[in-house]
């Protein structure tokens, strides 16, 4: 992923990988598009999450309610993990 398109509110991390080596591990690998998707994931990162787009919507009114009957302990589990940085908000 283009580090351009992340959220203005990711974390910008140092990794051990070296582009190099994975290009020259990958060298002969039959799949090329499997290997330039790894190897701009090593250099730029990769998304790790799930694209909405392709999950089908379901209803969370029947297995959700208690959510909106009790919505504190959630906004208080959404907000611990924010500041832990462990998820980040998305706008739009």
């Amino acid at each position: 992923m283009d580090p351009t398109s992340l959220p203005a509110t990711a974390t910008a991390i140092t990794t051990p990988l070296k582009v190099e080596e994975w290009q020259k591990a990958l060298a002969a690998h039959p799949e090329r598009e499997f290997v330039k998707y790894v190897i701009k994931g090593v250099s730029h990162g990769l998304w790790i999450g799930f694209d909405r787009r392709k999950v089908a919507p379901v209803s969370t009114s029947r297995s959700m309610s208690s959510t909106f009957q009790h919505p504190e302990p959630v906004r208080q589990y959404l907000a611990t993990e924010l500041n832990a940085n462990r998820i980040v908000e998305l706008h739009g």
